[in-house]
Formats: C-alpha cells, structure tokens, sequence
C-alpha cells in the first residue's frame, strides 16, 4: 500500500518499535492537537544498500530513490489504520502531520568531516558501521539561509549563518518543553560541505551546539511578553519549573540536546531547521533477515544499477 519494497522492511520494523517505545511520546503526540510528526534518521551501510537518499532531495520526493518516502509513507498508515489517527476523532492535530510521509532519510556519512561520529553513535552509542534508526517528533520545518552575499571573509560568513540558525530557534512557542531534560529542541540538518567548510574554520560539533545553545536562549522579558513563564510554572519537569530563573532563558536543558545531522545536497547555501516536539530521542538497531542479500539482488534486477 505504501509503495515499498521488501528491502525497506527492517527499517520499517527498527522504526515502529521506536516509535512505540514509552520514551518516544508517541503515544501521546499521536493524539495531540501539536501536529507532531515522526522523523527517522537512518545511519549506517543499510542506508545506500536500500538506496535511501543522504543528498540532494533527501526528504523527497525522488522517484530515482524512493524508499524514504515509502517507508515514511507506510509508518503514517501504521499511525492512522492501527493507531487510530483519524483526524477530528484519533487524532486532535489543528494541521495534521506536515508531511503524510514523514521524514525518513539517512545521514551523509561520506560527507562527515574528520572527527565527526555519525548520529546513531553519538545520539545511542551504536559502533560505528551499525545500521539503526534514530526517531524524535518534530512539528515544523524552516528552510535558513546559511550563506551569506559573498561580501563576508569565510569566517564572518559562517558566524552569520550561525547567527541566523540560532534566531529560527529562539522562538518562545514552548514546543521544546517536550523534550527539555533529554529530548530536542530541534533537528539540524546542514549540507557536508558546509560542515567540512566550519571545520576548517575551527569549529567542532560541540562547539557549534554550544554557540546555538548560548544564541537561541529567549531574554526574560520576551517570554513574559509570549506568555512562556506560564507554561514553564506547570510542567511536571522540576528541571523545567526552576530553569524559569535563568534570564535569558535557553530552549533546552543542554547543548547536547540539539540534533545535529550532515545530510542535504552538496550545496553550501542553505540549512533545513526541524522543530522538536519529542520528549525522547529512541535509537533502535536494524536487524536484517537472512533473505537480505538475495532481497537486494532482485532489487538490482528490478531497478537496475543503484
């Protein structure tokens, strides 16, 4: 019904027991009136065996690779067939998910720059070269312009973008109160040459979150204005009741929070901002069947050379 092929199935499996593990929220998000959405990072060789796009188009569509789409495609039928997330009777979401296929794409680990783990391992722990999904909830999505007008040096060109990035985040909606202590505030998704380009420059991972987390913070007397302090004083999170103090106040508990995943065309100019709504970030390994070889033999035959 989704358009999948057999191939797709075991990161469809990894992805459903994700999405059905308590500290994904999902059994919550599902009904809530947020229009919350899954978003599947893939990591590891599964990836481009099953040719799941990490470049140009990687959230689709792209008839060339279709499994992100196929897979996304079959878990929302999951959520509305199984689940019950009719809208107006299973489902309260004003919007609806912002995508019926959800967002399934697999992370540019080719394009990592030196140092840089990949998602699954950073995020989960799993060795590198192990095939997992990593699922959190978003329930928005901002296309930034990274690059500036080529007037600036290299280096005020990537503060600037980082400038820019940080500002989409500051934003006193409270979506990030979902996930506050261990969720995200967000997904960032930027190009491996803009990656490889901020390495160059000295940047790191960590000091990239660090910058985003000290930028993205909402002064006192904005969230007042927003009505934040209001939702802040009755969370069940006593992490999130005393973080009222802080002035500015930061979206999230820590820097380590924010998901940040190479992926996207190889182009410089933009970055792609998902907005958290996720009270967890669940990573599950892949397990392939013993068919999964000859599976990818018939999809050699079937759609010929990836």
């Amino acid at each position: 019904m989704a358009g999948g092929r057999p191939e797709y199935l075991p990161v469809l499996v990894a992805a459903v027991e994700a999405f059905l593990d308590p500290e994904s929220g999902s059994e919550t998000l599902q009904a809530a009136s947020g229009s919350a959405f899954p978003v599947v990072i893939v990591n590891g060789p599964i990836g481009a065996r099953i040719r799941l796009n990490a470049g140009f188009g990687c959230l689709g569509p792209d008839p060339h690779r279709p499994a992100g789409a196929s897979i996304g495609r079959a878990l929302r039928l999951l959520q509305q067939n199984l689940g019950g997330a009719l809208p107006g009777i299973g489902t309260m979401a004003n919007y609806g998910g912002l995508r019926h296929t959800n967002v399934v794409f697999a992370e540019d680990e080719a394009s990592l720059p030196a140092g840089w783990t990949p998602h699954g391992t950073e995020r989960h722990g799993f060795p590198s070269g192990t095939s997992s999904i990593s699922l959190a909830f978003a329930n928005g999505a901002a296309n930034i312009r990274r690059r500036g007008a080529k007037k600036e040096t290299p280096e005020e060109d990537a503060r600037q973008g980082m400038h820019r990035m940080a500002d989409f985040m500051r934003v006193p909606n409270m979506a990030g109160l979902a996930g506050y202590e261990h969720g995200t505030p967000g997904i960032l998704m930027i190009p491996g040459v803009v990656a490889q380009t901020m390495v160059g420059l000295g940047w790191t991972k960590a000091s990239i979150r660090e910058f985003l987390w000290e930028h993205s913070r909402i002064p006192a007397e904005a969230l007042r204005r927003a009505g934040g302090p209001a939702w802040i004083e009755i969370d069940t999170s006593k992490v999130v009741r005393e973080s009222l103090a802080l002035d500015p106040w930061p979206i999230t508990a820590q820097p380590e929070n924010f998901v940040i995943v190479v992926a996207g065309g190889g182009h410089p100019t933009n970055s792609y901002w998902l907005q958290g709504y996720s009270p967890g970030v669940v990573g599950r390994r892949i397990e392939l069947p013993a068919a999964f070889e000859s599976l990818l033999a018939e999809a050699e035959r079937d759609l010929g050379p990836a």
